[in-house]
């Protein structure tokens, strides 16, 4: 596979353009051959909304790629050099990047698959809930959420650091504006109250939960799924005999227990005939 970087010269914010990694199947594949674009799949990282760097996920843009697919690590502003708004503005103009751009790496901006972990899941769904409730045209290009471990409740979660103490160790609420800012930027919550005209504008969403995973609770995504099957979404939540940081490690490493399935999931997800 090839693998491509570089960074986005076209941003005028301060915090100046943010930088990614393309990795693009191998050229003289059969698709190629044939003039086809290739579905793309752009990743997001976790880290607590504070830590993080897409250069240290290289190895799942390569596997995917070697699966079929243009990958895109976009990097994000982390906490304190922004916060949630800033996050979101970047995974924003990261796809459209990717709308505008990708055809250059043979990917296609009419297939685009987000695919997050952790805080990288919470900032991919809480993205596409914003361009739905605005009815940005950029929602239009994306075929599927694939939600990994992430948090999708933030008064939830904040109440599940305070069940261990450590609220004030983690930079979640000062990242989300405080306490008043948690409803507004918890997906499961925008999704509850969001009305049928713009539900139907949710793309489809697959899950996935550790049935181990003492960092963000497997309930974080069960809720979603319910809130998504009562707006009538399709979705789907596998569920993984493994902890929070396995369910991404294992993307990244053949010899690790859950990489075919995962790699299959997604790429199963990426060749689907849209629902």
């Amino acid at each position: 596979d090839a693998a491509t970087s570089g960074s986005n010269a076209g941003s005028s914010r301060a915090r100046g353009g943010f930088a990614f990694n393309v990795c693009a199947p191998d050229t003289n594949g059969t698709h190629a051959a044939q003039g086809e674009l290739y579905p793309v799949a752009l990743f997001l990282y976790g880290g607590a909304w504070s830590s993080g760097d897409s250069a240290g996920y290289a190895l799942v843009g390569r596997k995917l790629a070697c699966h079929g697919a243009v990958a895109v690590l976009p990097n994000y502003t982390l906490w304190p050099q922004g916060d949630v708004t800033h996050m979101v503005q970047d995974v924003r103009d990261a796809i459209r990047w990717v709308v505008y751009n990708i055809e250059r790496f043979r990917g296609d901006p009419r297939r685009i698959y987000l695919v997050g972990h952790s805080a990288g899941a919470h900032l991919a769904v809480l993205t596409v809930m914003r361009l739905v409730c605005e009815a940005d045209a950029l929602v239009s290009s994306i075929r599927c959420v694939i939600g990994l471990a992430g948090v999708y409740d933030i008064q939830d979660h904040f109440e599940f650091e305070s069940s261990r103490g450590v609220e004030h160790l983690s930079s979640m609420a000062r990242a989300m504006l405080g306490k008043p800012g948690f409803a507004q930027h918890s997906p499961t919550q925008i999704l509850r109250h969001m009305g049928k005209r713009h539900a139907v504008l949710v793309p489809e969403f697959v899950l996935v939960h550790g049935t181990k995973d003492l960092t963000v609770p497997v309930e974080s995504s069960q809720k979603l799924l319910r809130a998504l099957a009562e707006q009538g979404v399709p979705a789907s939540l596998h569920l993984l005999d493994a902890d929070h940081y396995h369910v991404v490690l294992d993307l990244m490493c053949e010899s690790r227990e859950h990489h075919a399935y995962l790699i299959d999931l997604i790429v199963q997800s990426m060749h689907a005939e849209p629902t």
